[in-house]
C-alpha cells in the first residue's frame, strides 16, 4: 500500500516589521541630481522593502546663492536663526512637500530639514536613524568646478559609517553616425 502525504504550503512570509525595515537616508536638493538620488533611494526602498529619512539641508553660507524652488526663493540665514525662522521652515517644507510626490508613495517615509554644513547633517541624520545606507546624487562639475567646489558626495561616502550610493548623472548620448 502506497502511502501519500501532502505538504502543506509554506506560509506567505509576514510583513517586515517597522524597526526590520531597510532604512535609507537621502539627501535631496530640488535640482536633478536630488531628484535623481531620491527617485532611485524610493525605488530601492520600493523593492528591498525599507524606510526613507529624505533630509534637505540649507547650507549656513546660502544666503549669497539664492536657491530656487517653483516660482519662490530661499534664502538661508545663519543656523541659530534658520531654526526659529518660520518662514525658512515654511519654505523647507516646501521643499520637502515636493520630494514626497516624487516618492510617490512608493515606500513609506520621513522628512528632515536642517541647517548647516549638508554632509555633515546628512552623516548624523544616518546616524540618529541607525540607517542602513545612505543616497546622495552627484553632478558633473569641470576641472575648476572640482577644484573650488567641495562635493558633498565625496564628504558624505568618506565620514558615513554605512554603506552610501553615489548617484551619478546619465552620459551623455553619444552622437550616431549618418
Amino acid at each position: 500500500m502506497t502511502e501519500t502525504t501532502t505538504e502543506t504550503p509554506p506560509e506567505p512570509a509576514a510583513a517586515p516589521e517597522p524597526a526590520d525595515l531597510l532604512s535609507i537616508v537621502v539627501g535631496y536638493v530640488p535640482e536633478d541630481d536630488g531628484e535623481r538620488a531620491l527617485d532611485r533611494a524610493a525605488s530601492l526602498a520600493h523593492k528591498l522593502g525599507g524606510r526613507l529619512h529624505v533630509i534637505t539641508v540649507i547650507g549656513p553660507l546660502a544666503a549669497a546663492y539664492p536657491v530656487a524652488v517653483g516660482a519662490e526663493t530661499l534664502i538661508a540665514v545663519p543656523p541659530a536663526v534658520a531654526k526659529d525662522d518660520p518662514g525658512l521652515d515654511e519654505q523647507a517644507q516646501e521643499i520637502l512637500r515636493h520630494a514626497e510626490t516624487v516618492i510617490a508613495g512608493r515606500a513609506p517615509a520621513e522628512f528632515h530639514w536642517s541647517v548647516g554644513d549638508p554632509a555633515h547633517e546628512i552623516v548624523d541624520l544616518s546616524h540618529d536613524v541607525d540607517a542602513d545606507m545612505i543616497v546622495v546624487g552627484d553632478h558633473k562639475r569641470g576641472f575648476l568646478g572640482r577644484l573650488l567646489e567641495r562635493s558633498v558626495a565625496h564628504a558624505v561616502s568618506t565620514s558615513a559609517d554605512c554603506d552610501v550610493l553615489i548617484v551619478r548623472p546619465p552620459k551623455p548620448s553619444s552622437p550616431t553616425r549618418a
